[in-house]
């Protein structure tokens, strides 16, 4: 090999080297700027998974004329997926009329993303209309512009809502103040058919008032039996409710 081709193949390598090490360096300053991993490209496994999905479906209509109960178990048992699955690749299928592209995995990312308005921002809002004046675009514009939050005009003009309270039990400061009637059943009494449990309990203490077994919960029977109690003022005092 002559000096000129040995000359010309080391720059080639050392070209080569220069390109491997800039690669190296630009994956590695991704990972300390976005403080993540470059991301793989896409593997090209569309075609594939789409005969795969159709041999499946394919397999469950086959399976339907021999065994018709057990056709989508056996089919997705054979593809090593659950049944639920099949049925979720068939459902699409049917819908696009045979379009083989309903077979894809499609992106599951909402069409609308909602983001809380704290209630510091709401705080910061409401002071800058106050103050200024400006409408919800200059106020979301100030927001993005100071670094305070990035909101759109549209959650400025109008703020969400705090969330209520769910599942919040009310409860009375004093005994006797609120009774209420739980009812329990139906259960089942040999002889005598459907019953129910109805209890007069307390709200503030929890104490079980009254409890008896009647056949139904309407209101004309329930109702006499914390009128009862209310009338004869044992114990456990008189309610105010």
């Amino acid at each position: 090999m002559s000096k000129s081709s040995t000359s010309e193949w080391k720059s080639k390598r050392r070209q080569e080297r220069r390109r491997r090490r800039g690669k190296e360096a630009m994956a590695y300053a991704t990972v300390v700027i976005r403080g993540k991993t470059p991301k793989d490209p896409a593997p090209r496994n569309g075609l594939g998974q789409i005969r795969r999905r159709l041999r499946a479906l394919r397999r469950w209509e086959m399976l339907k004329g021999s065994d018709p109960r057990h056709a989508c178990t056996r089919a997705a048992t054979e593809a090593g997926v659950h049944p639920r699955t099949l049925k979720r690749w068939r459902k699409p299928l049917e819908a696009a009329e045979g379009d083989l592209n309903a077979l894809r995995d499609q992106s599951r990312r909402p069409h609308h993303i909602t983001y809380p308005f704290s209630q510091e921002l709401r705080m910061v809002v409401i002071t800058m209309r106050l103050l200024t004046g400006w409408g919800a675009q200059r106020i979301a514009a100030e927001c993005r512009a100071r670094k305070i939050s990035t909101v759109s005009h549209q959650a400025v003009f109008r703020p969400q809502e705090p969330k209520a309270e769910h599942n919040k039990r009310y409860e009375r400061k004093h005994p006797n103040e609120l009774w209420h009637i739980d009812v329990k059943g139906p259960f089942y009494i040999r002889g005598v058919g459907k019953t129910y449990i109805l209890g007069v309990v307390d709200d503030y203490s929890r104490y079980i008032v009254a409890c008896q077994v009647k056949p139904d919960h309407s209101m004309e029977t329930a109702m006499p039996i914390p009128a009862r109690e209310y009338r004869t003022g044992r114990q456990s005092g008189r309610a105010d409710e």
